[in-house]
């Protein structure tokens, strides 16, 4: 016997209330409340609707998804309205704006809240960077920062690095199969044959 499951995506819409059942024993529906994207193209970001439309779906069960708030970090500012770090570029400052001199960096939706798709990251990382090596060349010449420090440190906790040469040859073993696959990449997915590859 074939079992057919619907699965309905309700795109601009926000889950307001749980409210409970006849009972008062258990969940009976979710309202959810329309909302509408605002601002510039690439940095929109959901709020609610002005028409106020909202919606009562029934339901015995209600599924908590991840989620996209954040765990507050020692040491890390987060904006309390938008539950953001603040930064200028990527960098981070101490308030929304304020373009501190700091050696923190973030990106996704720590820097800009819970918008954009997947390949919106790409552009976020980007900026990122680019704001990490502008700061990198201001730099005073002669950095005293020592590398063996920090080989030293992963070697004592039984960590082994990948270096850069070694991602590249995972890659070239990841476009390798999925050529014969006929696919752009086949992702490799076992750290014990990756690190071999890696060390070839």
């Amino acid at each position: 016997t074939m079992r057919l499951d619907v699965v309905w995506l309700r795109f601009l819409s926000s889950p307001s209330a749980i409210l409970p059942d006849s009972q008062g024993t258990g969940v009976g529906a979710v309202r959810i409340e329309r909302t509408e994207l605002r601002g510039e193209p690439g940095r929109q970001t959901a709020a609610k609707a002005s028409s106020g439309e909202s919606e009562e779906i029934p339901c015995g069960l209600i599924v908590r998804s991840v989620g996209f708030d954040l765990t507050p970090l020692e040491g890390l500012p987060l904006d309390p309205k938008s539950r953001r770090v603040p930064h200028v570029n990527g960098r981070v400052s101490e308030a929304e704006g304020e373009d501190q001199h700091s050696s923190l960096y973030v990106a996704g939706w720590v820097k800009r809240g819970p918008t954009g798709i997947i390949a919106t990251n790409l552009a976020d990382a980007q900026e990122t960077a680019a704001r990490a090596f502008v700061d990198l060349k201001q730099k005073e010449s002669g950095s005293h920062a020592d590398p063996a420090v920090v080989e030293a440190a992963l070697a004592s906790a039984g960590v082994r690095p990948v270096s850069f040469e070694g991602w590249r040859k995972i890659e070239a073993e990841e476009l390798r199969r999925g050529a014969a696959q006929g696919k752009a990449a086949e992702k490799l997915t076992d750290v014990a044959e990756m690190l071999r590859i890696a060390a070839s």
